[in-house]
């Protein structure tokens, strides 16, 4: 992917130049990146939403290699991240999924305006990406949490609307793991054909609202 992931003082409104900073994402950072999502999910949650590993592999390259548009916008004084712009294309489709993570205790202002500076980069990156490839109709495709009013904002202010709500159910995991039921007429066995499972998951989200299918290699 050939985005412009350069960091580039360019990218942060004149005033904020002075107090902040923006590099790139490297896999030294997985640990700050952590830091700042679990800080931004227990605002609004209270508990984080990620694991170590979530952030390992979302600071990563994309499918196939290609290096991943993001940035890290950090404290001059510090070095402390207070912002994550992160992209997370897919080969043959029209969204084009990101994010922006801001630190809940940054002032309101300087929140406000790192994250419009960055819905405009991210923005720029989404038309090159789509540009590059020749897709048509291309979409930001963004989410927040329910009750996180600074992002709802924020997203309102870089002209995001809402235009769908998903719930998420969530169970506590039994210290002990159990067999598996038996149902007549089914044998029920650990799923080892991966090239099955991904057609079986196409097959039960065909039709969905908003999925578009992907190749096995990319799943």
């Amino acid at each position: 992917m050939s985005a412009p992931v350069t960091p580039s003082a360019a990218a942060l409104p004149r005033p904020l130049t002075s107090r902040y900073r923006v590099d790139p994402v490297t896999t030294g950072d997985a640990a700050a990146v952590y830091r700042l999502v679990c800080d931004c999910d227990t605002a609004v949650l209270g508990h984080p939403d990620w694991s170590p590993e979530d952030v390992e592999s979302d600071i990563g390259p994309l499918a196939g290699g290609a290096e991943r548009a993001q940035v890290l916008v950090r404290d001059r004084d510090t070095g402390r991240v207070v912002a994550w712009w992160w992209t997370d294309p897919r080969e043959g489709r029209a969204a084009f999924s990101a994010d922006i993570y801001t630190e809940v205790t940054l002032p309101e202002p300087d929140g406000d305006a790192l994250a419009g500076a960055g819905w405009a980069v991210v923005e720029g990156w989404a038309r090159q990406w789509a540009a590059e490839r020749g897709v048509g109709g291309t979409f930001l495709d963004v989410g927040s949490l329910h009750g996180d009013t600074a992002v709802e904002r924020r997203l309102t202010a870089a002209g995001f609307a809402q235009v769908r709500t998903f719930w998420r159910m969530s169970g506590d995991v039994p210290p002990e793991s159990t067999a598996a039921p038996a149902v007549p007429g089914l044998d029920i066995e650990p799923a080892t054909d991966t090239a099955l499972v991904h057609t079986l998951y196409e097959a039960s989200f065909a039709g969905h609202w908003g999925h578009e299918p992907d190749s096995h290699d990319a799943s």
